[in-house]
């Protein structure tokens, strides 16, 4: 009896063994390959984290957009107004009004001010004096506004001359 229950005791205790070795084999090949994953993924988080960082740095070292340039398109409310020359003189005039926004940045411009420098604005050419509203503006590296110049007509008093 005492040979029957130690060949038991020897069975159960190799087979205790022999599952031990057999999932100790299956356990590691899946523990290879996991930690085969982790270091594939750690490699690519630090190449991607590298691409980031060169992003960032060349982000970092664009220019801002800057006004590099100004064009003013002068329109006339009544036709027989048109002419080349005014139209120079109000455009020469308009653009010498918005010369200190060339070389700002796009993005520190506020366009309600820029359309307050010139809308309402009287500019005398030629004996005859305008008075300018904006009709458009854009504000990109190209400052492109669109001018309206009508002739002032004078406003006639009802009032009677002092002294009277």
């Amino acid at each position: 009896m005492s040979f029957i229950r130690y060949s038991v005791i020897a069975s159960f205790i190799f087979g205790l063994l022999a599952g031990a070795a057999i999932i100790n084999l299956v356990c590691g090949t899946h523990l290879d390959n996991a930690e085969l994953e982790i270091e594939r993924l750690n490699a690519l988080l630090a190449e991607q984290t590298e691409q980031i960082a060169a992003l960032e740095r060349t982000i970092a070292q664009q220019e801002e957009f800057t006004v590099t340039e100004i064009e003013v398109h002068v329109l006339f409310k009544d036709e027989k107004e048109n002419d080349e020359l005014s139209s120079l003189e109000i455009e020469k005039r308009v653009k010498e009004l918005l010369k200190n926004i060339r070389g700002r940045e796009v993005s520190t411009l506020d366009p309600i001010l820029i359309v307050n420098i010139v809308d309402g604005r009287p500019i005398q050419v030629s004996n005859t004096e305008y008075i300018l509203t904006v009709k458009s503006l854009l504000i990109s590296e190209k400052l492109v506004m669109h001018v309206e110049a009508a002739e002032k007509v004078e406003q006639v008093s009802s009032a009677p001359p002092a002294g009277q």
